[in-house]
């Protein structure tokens, strides 16, 4: 999230919002930033279109507070002219300027998201979700995730053990997805999959029987 230039300081950074199940769109990460030139207050969001249909324009409403957390601004802001297919990011090419160059903390609300077809989502007292900690496949049983992962012609950086929530499920590649998505919306793994194959208690289970087997051809050539 970072922007490559002398003229902007980072004044805050987000490494994660709620997750709101319902929404079209997630919001990974943000920043704050003071503009060294015009010494305004801008910020930086990045987005994700997690579902099937293509994005042209999202609403967002913004409320700013001071390091105190007096609020500052309540204001919409919007992203317009976009193209953003299923799993595409967007959004870290636009900086938008706050209004109090005081602001030190926002909270955020997608408040309309526009499809291509004209289609409109509209926030109906969406519920956002605390993310919880993921947990990566144990170093020791990593073999055992990463070749299933293979099979499934997956290339991840991290496997994940999968999580599921009342609202929304975690996928084995970190990322959060709502309990109406049956396949991830990044790396299109299959919910039943996920969880057919990668949870702990089957990573698990599979360890032991190639360490008890392992043990076995030990026995046989000694």
């Amino acid at each position: 999230m970072n922007i490559m230039s002398d003229r902007y300081k980072q004044v805050r950074l987000y490494q994660d919002f709620k997750f709101y199940p319902t929404s079209p769109v997630d919001i990974l990460k943000g920043a704050i930033y003071i503009d060294n030139i015009t010494n305004n207050a801008v910020f930086q969001l990045k987005f994700v279109n997690t579902q099937d249909k293509y994005i042209k324009s999202v609403y967002i409403t913004v409320v700013g507070y001071d390091e105190l957390g007096k609020e500052l601004e309540n204001k919409q802001y919007s992203y317009l002219d976009l193209n953003i297919r299923k799993g595409v990011e967007f959004g870290t090419e636009q900086l938008k300027e706050l209004s109090n160059n005081s602001i030190r903390n926002i909270n955020v609300t997608v408040d309309k998201v526009i499809y291509v077809d004209n289609e409109v989502w509209e926030n109906q007292n969406t519920v956002g979700y605390d993310r919880t900690n993921l947990q990566c496949v144990d170093d020791n049983m990593l073999f055992i995730a990463s070749r299933k992962a293979t099979e499934q012609r997956l290339q991840l950086n991290s496997i994940y053990y999968p999580i599921q929530d009342e609202k929304y499920w975690t996928c084995i590649c970190g990322t959060y997805n709502s309990n109406n998505n049956h396949t991830c919306y990044k790396c299109n793994s299959s919910k039943d999959l996920v969880f057919s194959e990668f949870c702990k208690s089957k990573i698990e289970s599979e360890f032991t029987e190639h360490t008890e087997h392992k043990q076995e051809k030990n026995n046989i050539k000694k």
